[in-house]
């Protein structure tokens, strides 16, 4: 800019505050104490102004925020880790608050935006939740170490008649109960039921103890109990318990939530498991 516009912007701006900004003496300009103030406040407005353009821009890309993702325990134990590690070396600034909780406290939570996304079995109801699949597993059979079966290389369901087995409720573990008391109601194998169950977990801790044998999904076997073997077992048909990612309606139009959504889909460990 040159000097007479210049002159007559400072000149409007003066005008504009009532204030007199510079003192000049010939061709010597200098800040009036008001003026120098008025400078420091003007510098921290432009870069304050620069700062929330920054964080605008982040905040569209997704790069920074806060989203809260629901689990279940083996979600929450063996896969969001690596989310967590990917996010802080990918997004610094983007917060992942994890709570563990079940499928069906899942579905409830994402409806009243307590959470903005879940790690799932297939909720009862469907009608709020929208959903992806991201793993489908194959049932193998969980075995106390000092069992008989572990020293075998593979399992059958008539292998079950009459044994010990730890079962899924019907209740909190609805899903993979129903799967798994499907398939041995059609083989007609009878276990006997010690208890019954809310998660896998549960029921690994259940046959870590000895009190009996289980059909869980694959990935079990990234708990590491060191008194359970996780046997193949052949099945009558293909079956396989699954894993879904559910949001609630308009919940990706948040950039932050659907960089973390597709993170999660796009982990490698479901790949590994699966």
């Amino acid at each position: 800019m040159t000097q007479p516009p210049l002159t007559r912007q400072i000149q409007l701006l003066e005008h504009e505050l009532g204030v007199k900004l510079l003192e000049r003496s010939g061709r010597n300009v200098q800040f009036t104490t008001a003026g120098a103030h008025f400078y420091l406040e003007a510098q921290d407005v432009l870069r304050r102004a620069e700062t929330a353009a920054q964080s605008a821009r982040r905040i569209e890309s997704g790069e920074c925020g806060s989203v809260s993702v629901g689990c279940f325990a083996f979600a929450n134990a063996v896969v969001m880790p690596q989310v967590l590690i990917r996010a802080q070396q990918m997004l610094p600034q983007l917060t992942i608050n994890l709570r563990e909780m079940g499928s069906i406290d899942q579905s409830q939570a994402l409806a009243s935006g307590l959470v903005d996304l879940g790690i799932m079995r297939y909720p009862r109801n469907t009608r709020s939740v929208r959903l992806e699949r991201i793993l489908c597993e194959k049932i193998m059979l969980a075995v106390p170490r000092n069992h008989p079966l572990a020293l075998r290389s593979k399992a059958g369901l008539m292998d079950l008649n009459d044994q010990p087995f730890v079962m899924y409720s019907a209740g909190a573990g609805w899903y993979s109960h129903g799967i798994i008391n499907g398939l041995l109601t059609e083989q007609n194998i009878r276990p006997c039921i010690v208890q019954h169950v809310d998660s896998t977990l549960a029921i690994l801790a259940m046959v870590n103890a000895g009190l009996g044998l289980a059909l869980v999904p694959q990935s079990a076997a990234s708990f590491g109990f060191d008194n359970v073997t996780i046997l193949p077992v052949e099945l009558p048909k293909e079956t396989r318990i699954e894993t879904y990612i559910g949001w609630h309606e308009g919940r990706l139009e948040n950039p932050a939530v659907l960089r973390v959504k597709e993170m999660i889909v796009g982990l490698n460990e479901w790949i590994y498991i699966s």
